[in-house]
């Protein structure tokens, strides 16, 4: 589960990755393995095995030392930097980073007694700390998130300087950088979901990607799917959703899946700029299906303190009304525009791509039961789903060949995926420091409210505006974060639900990455689709249109979220299923034949009563929803009878 990089990741690969050799190069190499091996051991208890007593936060602070040391070695700091050695200055930065994280690492059982005491030796080793993970986070995503935290940096410092709800008394910096280095509100609380909660996850995908995983999602997809209308870019929604489950990246999943599926789509009819748009919008809700969400549902669950169980099934239906509008708005321009399939010639077998991919499914549905069946926690769930897809692997013929060597890579690309998440938790956690320490939450909170004056409908709308806002250019990890802290508690405030109101700010900051002006996913399929950046966000924005309304819909009735009787729940299902059909064809302006303007306003009507859910406003869900019926059910009626005349 790699998290975009704005800035550093062209379509043929970083361009700031050093391609390092001889000594340099295999300890780089070993350096990412540690990574995701000592955490598995962490996770089993290896420790306790051996009598030894290791909390959790030297773990981290061991990460976050390694995780700096490989990004001053494998990453450029500059276009001028030497790109196959590791300069003397990047040597010196690794030498810097040990100091603050190897005393946590060694010294944290006596630190955790004093952790408000602040010496000149801790002074040092935190402000170096914060230097470096500024450094980090430079060389991998960008500017962007550097700027961000540099500025709650000097808001944490000199928040007397502030005007209004802003000003509080300030704090020194040798407390406040003691506080963000040694406090466990700070990154040692974050981060550390990262080395346990999430890494189980990240082999596990890893293992199914390294092993064929991705190759045999797309292949299933054509098999399925191909030879329909609109059939490669129904490749691309299937796919690239499938493919979320091993990556929960959008940036990753438009480049891996795209590279096949763009080209594809543009052969059978689309212009570049759909065909980026679909693949980008396909690719980005890869965070929102379940089981395996991304870094943030994790993040949801621990903020929370409920069961990663909880999110998965909060987040069912909202992920499949995505991809039920994309599917259909894409299905009725092919039907619209003539759009055709490929033909079966073409296409590869479902049989043979099932038979020599079985094992993929079954490691899939042993995650899924370990999950949400046994209810095993999550790290302990993605270990060992982690191994038990290497056993299938192992047990099968083509899954044998250069299995270690393959195996070597699969804990080496998980490491280099560590890398990514942990320094932009790691940057987040300092967030949330400053956040607790300044009382910035509450202040941020107070001032929404005040802006919206009570209305809860105006601080959903600001809300989302600052979470699209937050989102731009940066990894998705961290804007969720950010607004998680920022955002979620003005929202709690008007008694908004937590998990509503954690899901309605995890949903604008995965769509801030498809949202001009900076769309890191919409821009990333552009690029492979070569067409114009902006025309193809504007055009991802129109095909995700579902995902900026849910949103608000399930804070005011959960149902849509799986929270109420089981009748209301599947009546929401199935009436906001019929309203994203309907929605998609006013959109489109096609039904059964082309639609008039009059008849889409009518379209879009019904659709728009429908979706809202029953529960809304007491009796308000009900009438909106007969309304919607009446409105539409004799104009799909018509529509079908005219066109049974005309086929005939």
């Amino acid at each position: 589960m790699r998290p975009e990089q704005a800035g550093t990741t062209g379509i043929g690969g970083d361009t700031r990755k050093r391609r390092l050799r001889g000594v340099a190069g295999v300890v780089h190499s070993l350096l990412l393995v540690s990574l995701p091996v000592s955490g598995i051991l962490f996770i089993a208890d290896v420790p306790g095995y051996l009598g030894m007593v290791l909390f959790r936060e030297q773990l981290v602070a061991l990460f976050l030392g390694i995780v700096l040391v490989c990004i001053f070695m494998g990453m450029r700091g500059g276009a001028r930097a030497p790109a196959d050695r590791v300069p003397w200055y990047d040597l010196l930065l690794c030498v810097g980073a040990l100091a603050p994280c190897g005393f946590v690492a060694v010294y944290y059982p006596e630190v955790v007694n004093s952790l408000g005491e602040i010496t000149s030796e801790r002074v040092v080793l935190a402000s170096i700390l914060i230097a470096l993970v500024l450094e980090g986070v430079r060389r991998t995503t960008g500017w962007p998130l550097v700027v961000l935290v540099t500025v709650f940096l000097l808001y944490g410092r000199f928040t007397d300087q502030f005007p209004g709800v802003f000003h509080a008394k300030s704090t020194p910096w040798s407390r406040l950088a003691v506080y963000l280095y040694l406090d466990t509100n700070s990154y040692l609380s974050i981060l550390g979901i990262a080395t346990t909660v999430v890494l189980g996850f990240i082999v596990f995908g890893q293992i199914l990607n390294t092993y064929g995983g991705g190759k045999f999602i797309i292949a299933l997809a054509y098999a399925m799917l191909g030879r329909y209308r609109g059939g490669p870019a129904k490749v691309a929604i299937v796919s690239s959703s499938l493919f979320g489950t091993i990556s929960g990246s959008a940036v990753a999943n438009v480049v891996v899946t795209g590279m096949v599926t763009i080209p594809m789509m543009k052969k059978s009819g689309l212009r570049p700029y759909q065909a980026g748009a679909v693949e980008s919008v396909a690719s980005t809700g890869g965070q929102l299906v379940p089981p395996v969400m991304g870094v943030a549902a994790f993040l949801i669950a621990e903020f929370l303190e409920i069961s990663y169980t909880e999110v998965v099934i909060a987040a069912l239906i909202p992920a499949l009304l995505y991809y039920l509008a994309l599917f259909v708005q894409v299905d009725l321009e092919a039907a619209r525009d003539g759009g055709h399939g490929l033909a079966r010639d073409a296409l590869p077998r479902l049989g043979a791509v099932l038979r020599d991919g079985w094992y993929y499914v079954l490691a899939l549905l042993f995650l899924i039961y370990v999950l949400l069946v046994a209810g095993l926690t999550p790290s302990t769930a993605g270990v060992l789903s982690a191994l038990f897809t290497l056993i299938l692997v192992a047990l099968y013929r083509h899954g044998r060949q250069n299995f270690f060597r393959r195996l070597y890579v699969t804990f080496e690309e998980s490491g280099q995926t560590l890398l990514d998440i942990c320094i932009v938790l790691a940057a987040a956690g300092f967030i949330m420091g400053i956040m607790a320490i300044s009382g910035l939450g509450f202040n941020l909170s107070f001032a929404l409210i005040q802006l919206a004056q009570g209305s809860t409908f105006l601080l959903l709308f600001f809300s989302a505006i600052v979470c699209l806002i937050l989102g731009m250019g940066m990894p998705t990890t961290a804007a969720y974060v950010i607004v998680a802290v920022l955002v979620a508690p003005a929202l709690a405030t008007l008694g908004i639900p937590p998990l509503a109101a954690h899901l309605f700010v995890f949903y604008f900051a995965i769509l801030s990455v498809i949202t001009p002006p900076v769309a890191l996913a919409s821009f990333a399929a552009a690029a492979i689709a070569g067409s114009e950046p902006m025309r193809t966000g504007f055009e991802a924005m129109r095909l995700a249109m579902v995902a900026y309304v849910v949103p608000f819909l399930f804070v005011y009735s959960p149902v849509l979220i799986a929270k109420g009787s089981l009748w209301a729940i599947l009546l929401g299902l199935v009436t906001a299923s019929v309203a994203v059909c309907l929605l998609g064809a006013a959109v489109v302006g096609y039904l059964f034949r082309h639609l008039s303007a009059a008849k889409r306003l009518l379209m879009a009507l019904g659709g728009g009563s429908l979706l809202i859910p029953v529960g809304l406003g007491g009796s308000i869900g009900w009438v909106s929803d007969v309304l919607g019926a009446l409105i539409v059910a004799p104009l799909l009626w018509w529509e079908w009878r005219h066109r049974r005349e005309t086929s005939g």
